[in-house]
């Protein structure tokens, strides 16, 4: 199946690889994890091999939605009542911390990166939002329940953070 990651994306085959090869890291798989990995490898000139069975980006990374985001399902409510504020905070910068390094590495390979908002929405439960929410709030992040969301579900709303991003994964591996 092709996402419409794989429109105008050139692909670059490599031959299989043969006889005998030493290194210091063997990395398995050519996926954002596999590719992303090679890049710190390489930056660092440590001996590396990537393999791929397929072809690099043919898996997961080539059908996924390619955002980045903090948000990652109604779980800041979570982390405050488990863990408190100071690591709600954390794992939100963490996160952000990550959007700006992708958007760093898309200045030396263009992907088509850009900063969008994000939904994490319910599709029947309306409480669990308005908690999210106030989670939101008391991390300050402004934020309320959006109704009018740009997809074409039938929802009890969503939850919106600004500023996270989406991009194209294949342009960025190839």
């Amino acid at each position: 199946m092709n996402s419409l990651w794989h429109a105008g994306v050139a692909r670059e085959s490599r031959p299989p690889i043969s006889g005998d090869i030493s290194t210091d890291v063997l990395i398995i798989g050519g996926g954002m994890a596999g590719v992303l990995c090679a890049h710190r490898l390489q930056e660092r000139n440590v001996p590396y091999l990537l393999v791929e069975a397929k072809e690099i980006g043919s898996g997961v990374t080539g059908c996924t939605t390619a955002k980045i985001t903090a948000q990652h399902g109604l779980i800041y409510q979570d982390i405050l009542r488990r863990f408190g504020l100071d690591a709600a905070k954390q794992y939100l910068a963490s996160n952000q911390h990550a959007i700006d390094s992708f958007e760093a590495l898309s200045r030396e390979y263009p992907c088509d990166f850009e900063r969008r908002a994000a939904y994490v929405y319910s599709l029947d439960d309306r409480k669990k939002l308005e908690q999210e929410a106030v989670a939101y709030l008391r991390m300050g992040i402004d934020s309320a329940v959006a109704e009018d969301l740009p997809i074409p579900l039938r929802t009890a709303g969503a939850v919106k953070m600004d500023q996270q991003a989406q991009f194209n994964p294949l342009k960025l591996l190839y």
